[in-house]
């Protein structure tokens, strides 16, 4: 009869991860297969993010794909109604809002349109907005 060792030994051990090699330094580990012990590592080189490229995971340049189009807005006056003029006839906008100490913050209402973003705030205050925009022409821009 096995012990509690043994049977941990016996059963559990083939099911956990198992890389055959140490991966390098500065490299991610990735389920490299159905199984549940197909695990490989992928080193990232300076620039490099993790991406898919043609079904598998690699390293890739951050640079690559479309550029990333931004604004930043500062307010500086307190007021409750911030209105960002950004003229890029795109509604596909990722806005992040910052008080002027650098905090993110939620603002309570936020309307954007094809040119510009309406930010609405509880209290007056001043801040900055960054306006990241997402080339989506599957989206379309309402009239």
């Amino acid at each position: 009869m096995a012990n509690p060792f043994e049977d941990f030994i016996q059963r559990e051990i083939p099911l956990r991860p198992f890389l055959p090699a140490d991966v390098t330094q500065e490299s991610v580990i990735v389920r490299r297969g159905a199984g549940p012990r197909q695990m490989a590592g992928v080193v990232l080189e300076e620039g490099q993010v993790l991406g898919l490229r043609d079904g598998v995971l690699q390293g890739v340049e951050a640079s690559h794909g479309t550029s990333v189009d931004a604004v930043t807005f500062v307010q500086e006056e307190p007021a409750t109604s911030w209105t960002v003029t950004h003229n890029r006839n795109n509604v596909n906008a990722v806005v992040n809002v910052y008080d002027d100490k650098g905090n993110w913050f939620q603002p309570n209402g936020l309307t954007v349109t094809a040119n510009t973003v309406v930010i609405e705030l509880l209290e007056a205050q001043a801040g900055r907005v960054v306006l990241i925009f997402i080339p989506a022409t599957e989206l379309a821009v309402p009239t």
